[in-house]
């Protein structure tokens, strides 16, 4: 199971680097375009909106890892890992939740984006959003997997994972150093 999780990230982060890839080249045509020859690329804009968006939310559906996410850790990491193991659980579980039980009306809000498109290139923007759709169901199924794997025996290890800890080379702060 882990190969396959690896194998997605792994593929994903090939997707990311190519759409960041295709923003900068993009974005330095538009440069040259607009100052060298008095020509902007009418289109360049619009392209990187949605390259960016798309880079954006498949990025954190399937590339950034849990301890890679900006939080606000100073209570959290006054807990015990029994604690801390509890504050996961809970929150990947309320996480799941708000969003499994919002994605009904997000998703259709997707499908009624059909009627409108890019004013530019004409794409229609359910298509252009529809990595918004993509990234609401891998946020249910990644919480709710951290909380299966939080619930397990090797909840340690798992805690150590989601945290960015070694176990062998690190303590948490309630232990003391050896």
């Amino acid at each position: 199971m882990n190969a396959l999780f690896r194998g997605v990230r792994q593929f994903f982060e090939a997707v990311a680097a190519l759409l960041f890839g295709a923003i900068v080249v993009v974005f330095a045509s538009n440069i040259v375009a607009r100052f060298a020859f008095n020509r902007p690329i009418l289109w360049a804009d619009e392209v990187l909106i949605y390259l960016m968006i798309w880079c954006t939310f498949l990025s954190i559906a399937f590339v950034v890892r849990e301890r890679e996410h900006v939080a606000f850790d100073l209570v959290y990491e006054r807990f015990p890992p029994g604690g801390r193991r509890v504050v996961l659980i809970v929150g990947a579980l309320l996480t799941a939740v708000i969003f499994a039980a919002a994605s009904p009306a997000m998703l259709d809000y997707i499908r009624f984006l059909w009627r409108e498109r890019t004013s530019i290139l004409d794409v229609r923007l359910d298509i252009a959003y529809s990595v918004f759709g993509v990234f609401i169901v891998m946020l249910i199924a990644s919480r709710l997997l951290m909380a299966f794997r939080l619930m397990g025996r090797d909840w340690t290890t798992t805690l150590d994972d989601i945290e960015g800890r070694d176990p062998v080379t690190e303590h948490t702060p309630s232990e003391p150093r050896s």
